[in-house]
């Protein structure tokens, strides 16, 4: 019978993965870390690394790289992923905050008998969990890189496969930083307004999609709150060049103290 869970998470050197990581594969799969809007300030920001799997594995490394005089990275785990229900025997990280350096290696099973402890093919889904602070002066759209270490025994961004180390695509992330501004009508994020905008909108009203970044963004007619009204009017706007959004629209302005609409972030206004 296997050890209790207090031994299932041994703390080796995070070299001792390198094992795994000899003859490395080249994959289709892919690896990315996630994009978060936070205001100045923010701490404890939630930052998923991404991943898609073309087949199970039983492992994964990963090197992320940060600005660190305006991040600070507080930690790094599997807790709400798929990851923490398969009860990783192995996971360890190291943080360098100089360098802006996160190290994170997790393997599924390491004590015997090997049951080959996988998680499965599919995705995208959340591999880990890295958390951030955020520095309060800081505006504007903040790289996450997914890079090797450096040294002569590099940690890699990899899956480990039956032994073998895959080497997925990677793509890296961001955290947007902005302030309490925002511009109404760039309701999906993008820079521009148009049809996508109202289709965007009508599709979290009516259907349960997803929430636009900026809620603030779909309150096109300035009325407060978020309904088919918003969408009608910008599709007006479009269409037939009636009367524009609401301010601020032409350029970001500032969100008014108690408005009931949060907002997150929006790429135009960084």
């Amino acid at each position: 019978m296997k050890a209790l869970a207090a031994v299932r998470r041994r703390a080796f050197p995070l070299t001792a993965f390198l094992f795994l990581a000899s003859g490395a594969l080249p994959g289709a799969d892919l690896m990315r870390i996630g994009e978060v809007s936070v205001q100045p300030g923010g701490t404890g920001v939630a930052v998923p690394i991404i991943a898609n799997r073309d087949q199970a594995i039983q492992g994964f490394s990963v090197s992320v790289w940060y600005d660190p005089a305006i991040l600070a990275c507080t930690g790094v785990g599997v807790e709400g992923t798929a990851v923490e229900a398969l009860l990783p025997e192995y996971s360890n990280s190291k943080i360098d905050p100089a360098l802006g350096n996160v190290l994170y290696a997790v393997i599924l099973e390491i004590s015997p008998p090997i049951d080959l402890v996988s998680l499965p093919a599919g995705g995208p889904e959340p591999l880990a969990i890295l958390r951030f602070d955020v520095a309060g002066a800081a505006l504007g759209l903040i790289p996450l890189e997914l890079r090797d270490s450096p040294g002569p025994h590099p940690i890699r961004n990899l899956f480990v496969v039956l032994g073998e180390s895959v080497l997925p695509t990677l793509q890296d992330g961001a955290i947007a930083i902005a302030a309490d501004r925002f511009r109404r009508g760039y309701v999906n994020a993008d820079i521009r307004v148009d049809i996508s905008d109202a289709i965007f909108l009508l599709g979290y009203i009516f259907l349960g999609g997803q929430e636009p970044v900026c809620l603030a963004s779909g309150d096109t007619n300035g009325d407060r709150r978020v309904d088919l009204s918003d969408a009608v009017w910008l599709l007006n706007y479009v269409f037939r060049g009636d009367r524009s959004p609401a301010e601020p629209f032409l350029e970001c302005g500032a969100i008014p103290p108690g408005f009931p609409l949060p907002c997150g972030g929006q790429p135009v206004c960084l």
